[in-house]
């Protein structure tokens, strides 16, 4: 997906384990994209969805480790949600427009 600007409305740093959890970006500035960097050394599947989104690795987007931001289209979703099956990691997400 090329991105020919990007304003950011909300950013977090969401840390991830072993565990399927989820996070609610802020709909402030009603935001369409999502940019996701992995900062961990572990590889991590998100996945978009509602506030009961939980991540299947077989079926989820993998972020792999330290790579540059990976865009996510966020269309109706108001939540990610992500999980490290190789142990513990952690998401930089900026959302805007």
């Amino acid at each position: 997906m090329a991105v020919a600007s990007f304003a950011p409305t909300s950013a977090f740093n969401m840390p991830v384990t072993q565990q399927s959890s989820n996070q609610a970006w802020s709909a402030t500035g009603t935001p369409t994209i999502l940019f996701v960097s992995n900062v961990g050394d572990q590889t991590v599947y998100v996945a978009l969805g509602a506030s009961t989104v939980k991540v299947d690795p077989a079926a989820a987007t993998a972020i792999l480790p330290r790579t540059p931001p990976f865009p996510l289209t966020i269309g109706t979703n108001t939540n990610i949600a992500a999980v490290c099956p190789g142990g513990a990691s952690a998401l930089n997400v900026t959302a805007g427009n």
